[in-house]
């Protein structure tokens, strides 16, 4: 006699191999099928966001969940799907961050156009020429002391990209008007983390707002004046005289009775003057 028997399905067995990439709210998922499937086909895979339990479904490898938090760290499962159930879940991918993708010339989250990127992804803006009276579209940098005081200002020494933050707590500790204070006391986009540029911040906005034909100098940004930009709401104030005729403080001294600015006009190597002396000011920040 023959006999026939049914051999009823399990469900699958886990997923391998979670990877998880980020964009701007959302993180696609790439994994590898389970070896069982548990006796019948998958029909489906099931991901789980942690934190949040945001989750995403599909029929193969990847999967894009969406609705995610940029500036959230998230981690994901994987769990595969058959007739008979839900396999277990995989193990967890690692910890990615949704965030917004910039480009250079972005308007930044707080307000600015993004002027420099670096290697490592870290990203500056800078704000609008009216950043100190907003409300008036035809306002232009202001002018001010590099610092009230003669005095040397401990910490404010850094040149590098990466340092006018520091420096700029520096300025506001030491000075109690100048700069420093003006920058820092900056919310554009209800940001509280603007300051005074580094002398590489600063050459990093000047080479951005000129016409280069060769590679930026690292010292100066030497290029030729792009008018067009000069004119619009992110440009610099390069006619004139005296602080209207486009120096910039940048925020490291020079030493007790100066410290280095920038002419945007002829974007040569720095000058240094004495910190009294009114130059124009342009807050950055960094994201």
């Amino acid at each position: 006699m023959t006999q026939s028997f049914t051999v009823l399905a399990v469900v699958p067995g886990t997923p391998t191999s979670v990877v998880a990439t980020a964009s701007s709210g959302q993180v696609s998922i790439a994994f590898v099928a389970p070896a069982s499937s548990g006796g019948a086909s998958i029909t489906s895979y099931t991901v789980t966001s942690s934190p949040g339990a945001v989750t995403g479904s599909g029929s193969s490898s990847p999967i894009v969940v969406t609705g995610l938090t940029n500036g959230t760290a998230y981690t994901f499962t994987v769990a595969a799907i058959n007739t008979a159930g839900t396999g277990p879940y995989s193990s967890a991918s690692s910890a990615v961050t949704p965030d917004v993708t910039y480009a250079l010339g972005d308007i930044g989250p707080g307000g600015g156009k993004v002027f420099y990127i670096s290697g490592s992804g870290l990203r500056y803006e800078m704000a609008p020429k009216n950043w100190n009276d907003p409300t008036n579209a035809s306002a232009v940098d202001p002018a001010m002391a590099w610092c009230n005081e003669k005095t040397n200002v401990t910490g404010a020494l850094g040149t590098a990209i990466g340092t006018g933050a520091a420096n700029t707590i520096a300025m506001d500790a030491a000075c109690t008007s100048g700069a420093g204070q003006a920058a820092a006391d900056y919310a554009g986009g209800s940001k509280t983390d603007w300051f005074l540029p580094s002398l590489s911040e600063l050459n990093a906005m000047c080479n951005y707002s000129r016409t280069w034909t060769g590679t930026p100098s690292a010292a100066g940004c030497g290029g030729s004046q792009n008018s067009g930009f000069a004119s619009g709401p992110y440009g610099f104030t390069t006619t004139g005289a005296g602080p209207t005729y486009g120096n910039y403080w940048m925020s490291n001294q020079y030493s007790d009775l100066y410290s280095p600015y920038q002419d945007f006009s002829d974007g040569r190597n720095p000058y240094y003057d004495d910190k009294f002396y009114v130059m124009r000011v342009r807050p950055v920040r960094s994201f």
